[in-house]
């Protein structure tokens, strides 16, 4: 299978974007990886206007971040209060950014929970694709050789010498 990637690069004011498409020219399967860099809080812009979302406003590394404590932590009541901390400080960056429109603005959690909820999000397709079959699409695409250790464990992910290491 023949593979072709490109990338590339905006900058529009201070957001940053990166994008990185590969696709196969012998199968179905078109990957982009998008890579965005925001400013870290929000602030007015030149006209004075602060940002319209605060989905926007949190760089993908802190949802991350997040998602990485809560996995690391043990513990129900630890994970809820890691959760509701993240959860409070969206709620104080949307009552920053919508002080007079707080509870009537459009700008929800919604895309947060897309993120931390990726089973239930309906708004996006799935890919057609069963583990094994997306990982061999993922191998070719990225070039991995097949007898690779990184290709044995994308392969074979639910076998237990795969596991966390």
């Amino acid at each position: 299978m023949s593979t072709s990637c490109n990338s590339t690069f905006y900058k529009q004011g201070e957001l940053q974007q990166f994008v990185f498409t590969c696709q196969s020219r012998n199968a179905p399967l078109n990957v982009q990886f998008h890579v965005s860099r925001a400013p870290a809080m929000a602030t007015p812009g030149p006209s004075g206007a602060l940002p319209s979302e605060v989905a926007a406003e949190v760089p993908f590394q802190d949802v991350c971040g997040l998602m990485e404590r809560v996995q690391k932590t043990s513990g129900l009541e630890k994970k809820k209060r890691i959760l509701a901390s993240f959860l409070e400080k969206w709620r104080e960056e949307h009552t920053r950014i919508h002080p007079t429109d707080s509870a009537t603005t459009k700008d929800t959690f919604y895309p947060a929970m897309r993120l931390l909820l990726p089973h239930i999000d309906r708004a996006r397709p799935a890919y057609g694709l069963k583990e094994v079959a997306l990982a061999k699409h993922y191998i070719d695409i990225l070039n991995i050789s097949k007898e690779s250790t990184d290709a044995q464990k994308l392969l074979h992910y639910r076998a237990p010498q795969n596991a966390k290491q």
